[in-house]
């Protein structure tokens, strides 16, 4: 009777411990879920990466020009005893279409009708520049046109000794009063660039001048650059 009235009792008491197992379970499992879901919201946090520069914001800094400043123009030689002449003395004149066949030519400079008007011819004549004649005849004035190529400065210059009886003149072509050079022997020409040529096909001109005793003779030395050797023209008065 003991046995029998206890086992409803005992299956009453599994039953609950069952059910207190099951649901513990249930209930820990729960719980468990719950701090797993806690930890994954809102636990601990892993830095979010860096976003990647642009590559724009890399490019290196422009680096500064420096500009030199330009280089002082070479200053001008003159040689000694003569006159500086610059382009901008110079004048556009239109000649003919021959008129390097009457002229004279030494390298670069050219003596505008010197061979046809019979004033000049190359080579130092045996009595250029040493004794003038006694006629005691007036000086005469002739005018002299020079062109130089684009090049290098020009030198022409008389020989020493020849003032008294020979002179070079500065503005010939200026007006009745020419311009003496005050001592010195020629001039030092500073050529026009091909540039400073006229559209119209005039030539840069030198508007300039001498005075020579007729009769008399003159030797200038003319030197087309700096190391070259001169060359000896004769000036006489044109005939």
């Amino acid at each position: 009777m003991d046995e029998i009235g206890q086992g409803p009792d005992k299956d009453r008491q599994w039953s609950a411990s069952r059910r207190w197992l099951t649901t513990g379970g249930i209930t820990g499992l729960v719980i468990v879920a719950l701090v797993l879901t806690v930890t994954r919201t809102s636990g601990f946090h892993h830095p979010a990466a860096a976003p990647s520069t642009p590559a724009a914001s890399a490019v290196p800094p422009v680096p500064r020009v420096v500009v030199p400043p330009p280089a002082p123009a070479p200053e001008l030689q003159v040689a000694p005893g003569t006159v500086l002449l610059t382009c901008d003395s110079s004048v556009q004149e239109q000649l003919k279409p021959d008129w390097r066949t009457g002229s004279l030519r030494v390298g670069t400079l050219w003596l505008v009708a010197g061979r046809s008007q019979r004033y000049v011819r190359l080579g130092r004549a045996a009595s250029a520049g040493r004794t003038p004649s006694a006629k005691g005849l007036a000086m005469r004035d002739v005018e002299m046109l020079v062109h130089v190529d684009a090049g290098a400065t020009v030198t022409v210059r008389a020989a020493a000794g020849t003032y008294p009886y020979f002179q070079f003149i500065d503005g010939y072509g200026w007006g009745a009063e020419y311009q003496s050079l005050n001592g010195d022997r020629g001039f030092t020409f500073v050529p026009c660039p091909r540039e400073a040529s006229g559209a119209d096909g005039s030539t840069s001109l030198y508007d300039l001048g001498f005075a020579v005793s007729p009769g008399d003779s003159a030797a200038v030395e003319v030197w087309t650059s700096p190391t070259a050797r001169p060359t000896w023209v004769t000036f006489t008065a044109p005939a």
